[in-house]
């Protein structure tokens, strides 16, 4: 067998290899938006939803503030309230810079996070984070703008949603300035959030 036939046939191994692994293991679709929106691009994503007050809440409400935003659900078992905690232990830590801060915890479940669940919710991490719910299609707007993937998955009263679980920073500017993934702990986001709200 000559060289260039053995090295083609390596490189189909490899191929049909990473294939079979990829099935039998599929990524992680918590992390599936990376690479889709870029850090640096502009959002241009007007919203007008309801906090878990019932009070309306518009991107127009937060002049000169960081965004730091979590696509998710209440029901959500296992990511949401670990990423929900990071952003509680990174607002504590921050101390008075926190105040620069607006933390937002968008819904993907309109038809069970009504305001009163997003409150009961939100409590259990920080009274500071701003729960938004409105209209599936004016979610899927506002999620769309941040390339955030999420489906229905099931039928009835015990369906969940699938989706991607990255926690966004947004400039006063409206520019995405920070994507943090799930395998970062809270004191990854902490440092990148001190070194941008130095003086």
């Amino acid at each position: 067998m000559s060289k260039t036939v053995w090295m083609i046939s390596l490189a189909l191994i490899v191929v049909i290899i990473g294939a079979v692994a990829l099935k039998l293991d599929p990524p992680d679709r918590r992390n599936e938006a990376a690479g889709l929106v870029m850090v640096g691009a502009r959002i241009d994503a007007p919203f007008i939803m309801v906090n878990q007050f019932g009070k309306r809440v518009s991107d127009q409400d937060f002049p000169g503030k960081y965004r730091l935003m979590f696509f998710g659900f209440t029901y959500c078992p296992a990511v949401c309230p670990t990423e929900m905690q990071k952003i509680a232990e990174v607002l504590q830590q921050l101390g008075p810079q926190a105040d620069r801060i607006v933390p937002l915890f968008v819904t993907l479940d309109p038809q069970r996070d009504g305001p009163d669940v997003l409150k009961s919710y939100l409590e259990q991490f920080d009274k500071r984070i701003i729960g938004l719910v409105g209209p599936l299609r004016d979610i899927e707007k506002l999620a769309a703008a941040y390339k955030v993937y999420f489906r229905k998955v099931g039928e009835g009263p015990d369906y969940t949603i699938d989706h991607s679980a990255f926690i966004y920073l947004v400039s006063p500017q409206n520019d995405l300035v920070g994507i943090y993934r799930t395998d970062q702990t809270a004191d990854d986001i902490l440092k990148d959030l001190q070194n941008r709200l130095k003086p």
